[in-house]
């Protein structure tokens, strides 16, 4: 399974690097792949009830396929200006109650060189599609609801508590002079 994990993220690390290098002026500035889920926090399913009593029920958030992120960095240069896109991606995660849709986040930076000056407008995270989460109860032998991953009543559990990573959009101007 590693195995198909790696063949899979070097054909991805490939193909970008292809595609970026048959532009001119573009290239591959960094990338980064990484075997985990990262767009959002996973519960362990270990916790103790109000009464005290240890529960793992960790086996119920076990991933049932493969998931990967990562992050790639294009760049295009010229004499006068250049453009930076960072790219986040994350395949998604997939359990028995857990389950997060993939992710991307885009961003922009452009710069651009006037004799001692330079300018750059930028966006981080701009545009982010997917990354939905949702999630499923518990069911005790008095049929009542509960959240696996915390232990709380089904009805307790604030749905907004879902532990999604945050990848905040941010605008961004610097004016470098040089003297």
């Amino acid at each position: 399974m590693r195995q198909k994990l790696r063949n899979a993220a070097l054909a991805l690390m490939l193909l970008t690097f292809t595609l970026a290098a048959s532009a001119e002026g573009w290239f591959l500035e960094s990338a980064y792949l990484s075997s985990r889920h990262q767009a959002s926090t996973v519960w362990s399913g270990q916790f103790t009830a109000l009464n005290g009593v240890y529960y793992d029920a960790s086996e119920f958030y076990e991933s049932k396929r493969i998931s990967f992120s990562g992050n790639l960095g294009l760049a295009f240069l010229s004499d006068q200006s250049a453009i930076y896109i960072p790219l986040f991606f994350d395949t998604g995660y997939e359990s028995e109650l857990y389950s997060a849709s993939p992710f991307v986040s885009v961003g922009a930076v452009y710069s651009r060189v006037f004799d001692n000056t330079t300018i750059s407008v930028g966006a981080q995270n701009f545009l982010q599609l997917g990354g939905g989460i949702s999630e499923s109860p518990c069911v005790d032998a008095y049929q009542r609801e509960f959240h696996c991953g915390s232990g709380l009543a089904w009805s307790d559990f604030k749905k907004d508590a879902i532990r999604r990573v945050e990848y905040p959009r941010s605008l961004t101007l610097r004016a470098t002079i040089k003297f």
